[in-house]
């Protein structure tokens, strides 16, 4: 991000701090960041991308489309069905089941425009996982790659299996057969992505060829469906090749950030009216992350403000938006383990 404040002020530190700190979960979780082009080499893109696609791991109900159940699944993938069921419903971590492209394939910096996200994903909205019994070797994160692959809409609320498909080449992943049993599926998810009051005829639906030579091209586009023009669910793409979506929470989080910092500069706020704070003459507030999520910061005194968690499923304060949005706990305790200490909060 950049910052318009002056170089001293709380905002303009709060700005650098968290670059500081999206750096150092993108080191944390080994994500693939080369840095290629300047213009997209904030880590803080780099870290939204992989945090909007991870699966934060808490119970959720699963349903399923009309395509199940799936004829002639192999046996391993039949397993593997159930046991990633499974894990929805009990809240058990299913990005090991991910492809690799979480991590270690795509990059919102690299030169090569196609990789530097989950094009179905930014589009869509749609995330992909791999059908596969095999336990996870020790000491490796992802799972083994798999022959098929389960293609899921995961909310907050619940999980949409939309189809089982073997697993497709670069093409396959635009296949305009997983919109349409989406639509069918759950036409009122769909509904709010439907443009009103269009000026032209929807036409001829897009070809999944033409679906995915558009993503690569950095082109948005909208989903003609029986006689309607619908958008991407999945936000779409910059003309990057970026999901758009991560363009609009880093402006959001800068936002928040801002707001932050406002609120540690007032003087009858609770940050400098705590009383470790009123004792130092020249306190010092930076942005930190503890394994309690995102802080606050007071150098001198070594004093911690966590900001408040955030509750699945419910409606969340801004502060609780921009620390889960941020550092959620997950992430925060892979940083900052419990074990270690941690400052007054």
């Amino acid at each position: 991000m950049t910052s318009d404040a002056p170089p001293n002020s709380t905002a303009t530190k709060f700005d650098s701090d968290l670059e500081d700190l999206a750096a150092a979960f993108v080191d944390k979780f080994g994500l693939k960041f080369n840095q290629e082009k300047p213009n997209l080499s904030s880590p803080l893109l780099r870290w939204l991308d992989f945090r909007h696609r991870y699966v934060d791991p808490f119970p959720r109900p699963v349903v399923l489309s009309d395509k199940f159940p799936i004829a002639n699944l192999p046996e391993d993938a039949k397993k593997g069905l159930q046991q990633l069921v499974a894990r929805f419903e009990q809240g058990a971590n299913v990005n090991p089941y991910q492809g690799r492209g979480l991590m270690l394939r795509n990059d919102t910096s690299g030169e090569a425009t196609h990789a530097r996200t989950d094009l179905l994903f930014a589009d869509w909205g749609i995330l992909h996982f791999h059908l596969t019994a095999k336990p996870i070797p020790a000491g490796q994160f992802f799972s083994a790659p798999a022959d098929y692959l389960a293609f899921c809409l995961v909310g907050g609320n619940g999980v949409a299996f939309i189809d089982i498909l073997r697993h497709p080449d670069k093409v396959g992943f635009a296949n305009v057969a997983l919109f349409d049993t989406m639509a069918r599926n759950w036409p009122e998810f769909i509904e709010d992505f439907k443009i009103r009051g269009q000026l032209l005829p929807a036409g001829e639906p897009l070809t999944t060829t033409q679906v995915s030579n558009l993503r690569e091209g950095g082109v948005g586009s909208f989903y003609s469906l029986n006689g309607a023009l619908y958008g991407s669910p999945g936000g779409g793409v910059t003309s990057a090749c970026t999901p758009l979506r991560l363009t609009l929470a880093c402006d959001q989080i800068s936002e928040w950030v801002r707001a932050l910092a406002a609120a540690v500069d007032d003087p009858a706020g609770q940050f400098r009216t705590h009383p470790a704070v009123v004792a130092v003459a020249s306190p010092e507030f930076r942005l930190g992350v503890g394994s309690g999520g995102l802080c606050v910061v007071e150098i001198v005194s070594k004093t911690d403000f966590l900001l408040p968690k955030a509750v699945p499923n419910t409606e969340l304060s801004w502060m609780q938006a921009l620390n889960d949005g941020v550092a959620p706990a997950w992430a925060a305790e892979a940083l900052c383990p419990p074990s270690e200490p941690q400052g007054d909060t």
